[in-house]
């Protein structure tokens, strides 16, 4: 009965070694497989926030937060926080909801934006919100905008100052090449005609 038993239990070690060694094997291919092969990333980048679905108050690593799938505001700050020394983010796009966030969380996001647009990177909110207003001849909202009118109020949003018309704003700031256009460059087609 004792040869049964140790023959028995001999066999559930050696199971128990070869899942080990196989498990010791593939640790080690994917780590020689990782070592050759680098994660790309991009010279420069562009965030994207994405306003849309509400924020939690609930910090990421809180499993409750975790749970619920949605993105944490605690986590969106400290990103900016991050991404401020970061020389390969050049600037942030923002995808606003229409129905607002609570004003204790805009304030913190609009901080952590602030903060991020002093160390020279660009922010796109203000034009998005817009979607959905009606096209008004001279019109520079909130009610309507024509072309000009929206860029020149989304852009005095974000601190530049453009002028009133489409034929003067294209006199102004430096040509692109189209294959070097970047979220936020404005496009004009047959310019001075």
């Amino acid at each position: 009965m004792w040869s049964w038993f140790l023959t028995r239990l001999k066999n559930i070690f050696n199971r128990i070694a070869s899942v080990i060694i196989f498990l010791v094997l593939l640790v080690l291919t994917f780590s020689v497989i990782g070592a050759f092969t680098q994660a790309r990333v991009p010279g420069e980048m562009v965030l994207t926030l994405d306003l849309r679905d509400p924020l939690s108050d609930q910090h990421m690593t809180n499993p409750f937060a975790a749970a619920s799938g949605r993105l944490s505001l605690v986590d969106v700050v400290s990103a900016l926080a991050r991404a401020e020394g970061d020389e390969r983010v050049k600037g942030l796009y923002v995808r606003v909801g229409g129905s607002g966030i609570p004003s204790a969380q805009a304030e913190e996001l609009r901080d952590a934006i602030k903060a991020f647009r002093a160390k020279g990177k660009f922010v796109i909110a203000y034009a998005q919100a817009q979607l959905g207003k009606p096209y008004q001849w001279g019109g520079t909202g909130p009610a309507g905008y024509d072309c000009s009118g929206l860029t020149l109020t989304a852009y005095g949003v974000a601190g530049v100052a453009l002028p009133r018309t489409a034929e003067t704003q294209w006199s102004v700031g430096a040509a692109v090449p189209t294959d070097q256009l970047s979220p936020g460059d404005l496009v004009f087609f047959n310019p001075g005609e």
